[in-house]
């Protein structure tokens, strides 16, 4: 991550789990980052651990699956950053439901979180980037749910289906870049086992 030290990043999720990680291993290495979640108290925690680090850590609280607060994120960062070289979709939910006691209300939350709000995020920090033609990096946070199918013993519902979204929407996205000739690179993480993914053995 050192190659990264002075970048601006981008990072969804970042109140809890794989987020949080993520976000302390980038400020801790010196990239400047906007934390975008729900939970304030989680936000100002964060804020307040990263103080000391190399690289700044500054967070807006977020309804991710309103497309205002996220417009909203990229002008903040173009405004207080300068540009932006790192997008990290990683907000997610999983419901765990089957598809019998599923409600559809979930249904909505889930394909919005796990597939419209990287789709939005994706757009705008591509405005971003070839605004300033950096070489800008945007990287899906996937699942192993988004490889394969995995039958356990909890039932997931559409969880799986979209996170195959999210694998087509980078496997696409990856062919406009070329298409392009972009210097801006993609990358998927398909192999992540969230923590509620590994305490029900899915």
């Amino acid at each position: 991550m050192d190659r990264w030290a002075g970048k601006s990043a981008i990072v969804t999720g970042v109140s809890s789990g794989i987020g949080e990680v993520i976000t302390e291993k980038l400020v801790r290495a010196g990239v400047n980052v906007l934390g975008l979640a729900r939970r304030e108290d989680r936000l100002q925690a964060l804020a307040q651990r990263f103080k000391s680090a190399k690289g700044k850590f500054c967070y807006l609280k977020c309804d991710l699956r309103n497309e205002q607060d996220i417009l909203k994120a990229f002008v903040w960062v173009e405004k207080n950053f300068g540009c932006l070289d790192i997008l990290i979709n990683n907000a997610g939910v999983l419901f765990m439901n089957s598809f019998e006691d599923a409600k559809t209300d979930e249904y909505h939350i889930l394909m919005d979180l796990n597939v419209l709000t990287p789709a939005m995020g994706i757009r705008e920090a591509l405005k971003l980037m070839r605004k300033h033609k950096n070489k800008g990096h945007i990287i899906n946070i996937n699942s192993i749910a988004g490889h394969q199918v995995v039958i356990g013993s909890m039932p997931i519902n559409l969880y799986p289906a979209s996170k195959f979204a999210l694998r087509a929407m980078t496997e696409t996205l990856k062919g406009e870049i070329r298409a392009k000739n972009d210097k801006i690179r993609i990358t998927i993480d398909e192999l992540t086992v969230t923590p509620v993914m590994y305490k029900n053995k899915l």
